[in-house]
């Protein structure tokens, strides 16, 4: 272990929080690329929903919602999905093909 001047305790403690909050985010953000996957045909929903959380494009329809959860075996988690981690452009519902849909992520909840 390293010794550290009691007079540079504070700014050392400063140093290596930030440090480790660095490091925090860098795993948490590799973490989720690995685990957020957009998915276009509903054939693949179910077999990647039981690997993380699914991004998929969906019209705002209800039915078209109960229908994706009874695919994925999984919840509807939300909608305005903020992140440049996932395709935000606009796409065509999964379910109905609807064109102006908005990305909606699936997940399973434990």
């Amino acid at each position: 272990m390293e010794g550290v001047p009691r007079a540079a305790i504070i700014a050392e403690v400063s140093r290596k929080m930030t440090e480790f909050t660095a490091a925090l985010q860098e795993r948490a953000k590799t973490h989720i690329k690995d685990h957020l996957v957009m998915v276009k045909e509903q054939s693949l929903v179910n077999e990647m929903v039981s690997k993380g959380v699914v991004a998929v494009h969906w019209c705002g329809n209800r039915e078209c919602a109960d229908r994706l959860e009874e695919i994925a075996d999984a919840s509807v988690l939300g909608t305005e999905v903020r992140t440049d981690l996932i395709d935000q452009s606009q796409g065509n519902c999964i379910i109905c093909g609807k064109p102006g849909s908005v990305v909606t992520l699936i997940g399973r909840s434990y």
